[in-house]
């Protein structure tokens, strides 16, 4: 019943709360702990300079051509 009295605490509460969570929880967190988990199910290491094959166009007869894979930026989402 106290809290409800309180808005100063509920708003100081609330906001270490939000800090807490955006800590632990942000995109790039969640992204690495994915990537750990497949890295520990394949049994590989990260290898930034492999080529990625991909179908070039002309359909499923086409010759195969390698492409280079980027880094990706990522943006965090917030919301309020």
């Amino acid at each position: 019943g106290a809290l409800l009295l309180d808005p100063p605490l509920r708003a100081a509460l609330g906001e270490r709360g939000r800090r807490h969570v955006l800590s632990l929880h942000d995109v790039r967190h969640t992204a690495q702990a994915v990537a750990d988990v497949y890295r520990d199910v394949l049994g590989s290491r990260p290898d930034t300079t492999r080529a990625c094959p991909h179908r070039a166009a002309g359909g499923a007869g086409a010759d195969r051509t390698t492409r280079r894979v980027e880094p990706f930026e990522h943006r965090e989402s917030i919301h309020s």
